[in-house]
């Protein structure tokens, strides 16, 4: 018997995160929550997952990126300071926010690669 495949769920929204993982789960795959970029980098070391889905508005990220680029074409993706232009209740000012590219890119399922400062 094959192992499950390990997803890494990782939303603020609970709402959002628990659907997510229940639709995940139904589907038979084994799911890991968090609920923040700190929780989703202790998850991913520990649990090894075979792949992340996050919310485009991770709080814990925006000074911890280095570089972001499409996985298909190794192309730049730009982070976004949401909150020069907009508020935020408490905390939001540590939002990683994406600036995707205004075309989709040309694969079934675009893929944002992260590469984390120490």
């Amino acid at each position: 018997m094959r192992a499950a495949v390990k997803i890494l769920v990782v939303d603020d929204a609970p709402t959002v995160r628990y659907a997510l993982a229940a639709l995940l789960r139904t589907a038979g795959y084994e799911v890991i929550e968090a609920v923040d970029a700190a929780q989703a980098v202790h998850a991913a070391a520990a649990a090894l997952p075979d792949l992340v889905v996050a919310d485009l508005h991770l709080p814990g990220l925006r000074n911890r990126v280095r570089y972001a680029q499409l996985l298909n074409d190794g192309s730049e993706v730009k982070t976004f300071d949401f909150t020069q232009h907009h508020r935020y209740p408490s905390g939001g000012e540590d939002l990683l926010t994406l600036e995707l590219p205004i075309q989709k890119p040309s694969v079934h399922t675009p893929v944002v690669e992260l590469f984390l400062a120490d």
